[in-house]
C-alpha cells in the first residue's frame, strides 16, 4: 500500500499515540506517530532464523495499512536476502524508525502478516522515498558516495507486520520506555 501524504511531529510526551480497541484488543497508530513512520526516516529491520541467528536489513520506506493496524515495509531482496528469508508469516520482526535530522527514534516489534512482491506503485513509491532520503542526508553533510548502497529495484519485497509493542528509542531520558503494548503481547 502506498501511503497518503502525512505531516506531523511527535510531541515530547508521545501521548496519546495509539488508540486501543478493547473489544478487538488491537491498537492503531495516530497521525503524529504515522508522520514519523511514513516520514523521512532511516528504517532498520531485525529478523531471526529458526536457530535464532539474527539478520538485519533496511527498508526503503514504510506505509501504514489496514487503518493503522499494520505497517508495510519495502525491502530490496538482493541487498538483504537473509532478512527477507526470515520474514515468514508469523515470524517476529523488530523495526526502528529514526529521523536523521534529530535522531528521534522509535522501535516497533511485531509479527509478519504478509510477504510478497511489491507492486509497480510500491516500487515507484520506494524510488521516490529513496530520493527524498538521499536529499536529506546530503543536506546533512553525508556524501552521495556514502549512501550509494541505498537502492531499490524490481526485486523489492513488501513485508507487512502487525505492531505489538512500541518503544521510544530517542537517545536521552526515556530511551527504551514502552509507549504501547498490544493486549496479547
Amino acid at each position: 500500500m502506498v501511503p497518503k501524504a502525512r505531516m506531523g511531529f511527535l510531541k515530547e510526551s508521545y501521548s496519546p499515540i495509539v488508540s486501543e480497541d478493547q473489544g478487538a484488543q488491537m491498537f492503531t497508530i495516530d497521525d503524529e506517530l504515522a508522520g514519523l513512520i511514513e516520514g523521512i526516516v532511516m528504517i532498520i529491520i531485525g529478523t531471526r532464523d529458526d536457530n535464532f541467528r539474527p539478520a538485519i536489513g533496511r527498508s526503503i520506506g514504510a506505509a501504514l495499512c489496514n487503518n493503522g493496524e499494520a505497517i508495510d515495509l519495502f525491502v530490496p531482496t538482493v541487498q538483504w536476502p537473509e532478512t527477507i528469508d526470515n520474514a515468514v508469516l508469523g515470524a517476529p520482526i523488530s523495526v526502528t524508525f529514526s529521523r536523521p535530522t534529530n535522531y528521534e527514534t522509535i522501535q516497533i516489534k511485531g509479527n509478519v502478516t504478509k510477504h510478497e512482491s511489491a507492486s509497480f506503485d510500491e516500487i515507484e513509491y520506494a524510488k521516490s522515498y529513496l530520493n527524498r532520503v538521499r536529499n536529506v542526508l546530503v543536506g546533512l553533510g553525508v556524501s552521495r558516495k556514502q549512501i550509494e548502497f541505498l537502492a531499490t529495484g524490481p526485486d523489492l519485497r513488501r513485508v507487512q507486520f502487525r505492531p505489538e509493542q512500541i518503544f521510544r528509542q530517542t537517545p536521552g531520558p526515556g530511551a527504551g520506555a514502552r509507549i504501547a503494548k498490544h493486549h496479547n503481547a
